[in-house]
């Protein structure tokens, strides 16, 4: 398994702390935010393969990475949600984002990690506001 670079979005603590470590066991480097705010900082400043994010973070959507990310939208990393409600599938499916359920095996983390080969950067076509 190549070694990759990847951001955990959860405001649960405890679940970005089991995932990463089990993501560093396996060698790759684990960067964590608890808001939108810290992910947006990361994202300004490191080029990520993966970032993987709940939908759900306090009175925030991790859709909103995708929305109003620059770094996002032209670095090319990838996206997954895992959620612990089903309903956000159907979405994360329309507009191409993979969808794991809550709670996601460790089996099906590496999984998903190991399959998340980076995506061709997008060109930046519309201008973003900056994270408030």
């Amino acid at each position: 398994m190549e070694n990759k670079r990847i951001l955990i979005v959860d405001d649960d603590v405890s679940l970005v702390k089991m995932y990463g470590q089990l993501l560093e066991k396996y060698g790759h480097s684990v960067y964590e935010a608890t808001s939108i705010k810290a992910a947006h900082e990361l994202l300004a400043k490191y080029r990520f393969d993966l970032c993987l994010c709940d939908m759900t973070l306090g009175l925030h959507s991790g859709m909103e990475l995708l929305s109003y990310s620059p770094a996002l939208q032209t670095s090319g990393t990838r996206f997954a949600v895992i959620s612990g409600k089903r309903r956000y599938a159907e979405l994360c499916q329309s507009i191409g984002v993979d969808f794991y359920l809550k709670p996601i095996s460790n089996s099906d983390l590496l999984t998903l990690v190991e399959k998340s080969g980076r995506r061709e950067p997008r060109p930046q076509s519309l201008p973003h506001n900056e994270p408030h």
